[in-house]
């Protein structure tokens, strides 16, 4: 819920209703409200690696929310395939 600076509710509808004018005015057929919450969840991510802080600034109610909005980078996930080589190479040695 959005404010006013004197203390008055905005309507929770008027972001995406001015998004959508102003996308529709540049020419931006595809582009949707929702890729903004999509872009903020990976960045965030990608820059605080806790999806703990994720979630509570995106107001997500429980963490499986969140995941379907961060990309598996090669980066987050290459010290497991590193644990998952030498265990291979510990069991070939057997």
């Amino acid at each position: 819920m959005l404010f006013k600076g004197n203390g008055k509710k905005i309507d929770d509808g008027i972001l995406p209703r001015e998004f959508y004018s102003a996308a529709k005015t540049a020419g931006l057929k595809y582009l949707r409200f929702r890729d903004f919450r999509h872009t903020f969840a990976e960045r965030l991510t990608q820059a605080a690696d806790d999806l703990d802080i994720v979630q509570k600034l995106g107001r997500w109610k429980n963490i499986s929310a969140v995941r379907r909005y961060v990309p598996h980078f090669r980066e987050r996930v290459r010290p497991g395939v590193k644990v998952l080589e030498r265990i291979s190479k510990k069991l070939a040695q057997i």
